[in-house]
């Protein structure tokens, strides 16, 4: 692989992984799994604006089948318009359109997280781990419109140590009581979900919850420290993101694993494999940032490998930015002597 070749898989890589995000966004949507009217009847945040918007009363807006009805078609079409956001994600080039539906894209995502966030009635580890997907998306655009830059880089490790850090205070069980704070605001409550607990029982055969919970606070405790690691430039990147990259990819698997139905393999399949397929950047954006630290490091070593030793021209060297620890292989190339 030429060093010319590596930024073209990289983009390649990043446009499946946005692909695959938004099929299972739009699939678990169409199922009806995530719905907008949850949100749209939620009575703090809509019950001032019915009337003034529509003109009927709260009463009226929620119990009338036939809003209900339009409110499910609107949640259809949204599933449909994330499989073309799909589809937008592997179109080679660099079009407007494709790139308007990328940052529409992660505009959406973000607007999911939150009605999840709203939903739970948990602490803000809800919205916070799905940063890896809402961010996937206005990675991609910043990459097809430019290049993979250290801002681009940071983008990622922050996305990748948010998503990981809070979903350790999910596994940890990090509560309010835990910190020893009394009556502790809504947003600082991760207990430990019960369906934590049932997939590490059913995909590791265990018993014994206690087992499971023990199990669960050793993974917060890696996911906080991977977390950290993540954003330290100073520390090499295959620690955290060799620990990220398989759990990721487990944590993904474990939906359609554990709630595998023998008896109903396809009904099964086609309700858990989107919930696999939309959590792939919480492994495949962290392979990303390992390939391409891997990359930048082989293109520098095969530059100083070519270098004669009797050299004696004066070339500009190869600058490696000590906050970026994963820049773009164009930049650590030398460039070429002028009439050559």
């Amino acid at each position: 692989m030429t060093p010319s070749t590596k930024p073209r898989i990289f983009e390649l890589i990043l446009r499946w992984m946005c692909a695959l995000l938004f099929v299972g966004h739009g699939l678990v949507t169409i199922q009806g799994k995530f719905s907008i009217r949850s949100l749209l009847f939620y009575e703090d945040w809509m019950s001032a604006n019915v009337q003034s918007w529509f003109g009927i009363s709260w009463n009226d807006w929620v119990t009338d089948a036939t809003i209900a009805s339009r409110i499910d078609a609107a949640n259809v079409g949204l599933g449909v318009l994330f499989l073309f956001i799909a589809f937008c994600c592997i179109v080679p080039g660099r079009r407007w359109w494709t790139l308007a539906n990328y940052f529409l894209g992660g505009l959406l995502l973000i607007g999911v997280s939150i009605i999840k966030f709203q939903n739970a009635s948990s602490g803000i580890g809800m919205f916070l781990e799905h940063a890896s997907q809402f961010i996937a998306p206005f990675i991609l655009f910043a990459v097809v419109c430019c290049r993979w830059s250290g801002f681009t880089s940071g983008l990622a490790r922050f996305a990748v140590a948010s998503t990981f850090f809070f979903h350790g205070l999910y596994a940890f069980g990090v509560t309010g009581e835990m910190l020893g704070i009394e009556d502790a605001p809504l947003w600082m409550e991760h207990p430990t979900p019960g369906k934590f607990l049932f997939m590490t029982m059913e995909t590791l055969q265990i018993e014994d919850e206690g087992m499971a919970r023990g199990i669960l606070k050793t993974v917060g405790v890696l996911d906080f420290i991977a977390a950290f690691l993540i954003l330290i430039p100073a520390v090499p990147a295959i620690l955290p993101l060799g620990w990220m990259i398989p759990w990721g990819f487990v944590t993904a698997l474990a939906r359609p694993w554990a709630y595998f139905n023998p008896a109903e393999p396809a009904t099964s399949l086609f309700t858990w494999v989107p919930e696999m397929l939309l959590r792939t950047p919480h492994y495949a954006l962290p392979l990303l940032l390992l390939l391409r630290n891997f990359a930048a490091k082989s293109v520098i070593t095969d530059t100083k490998n070519d270098e004669a030793p009797e050299q004696t021209l004066i070339h500009e060297k190869p600058r490696v930015s000590s906050i970026d620890p994963f820049p773009d292989v164009r930049d650590i190339l030398p460039r070429p002597e002028s009439g050559r």
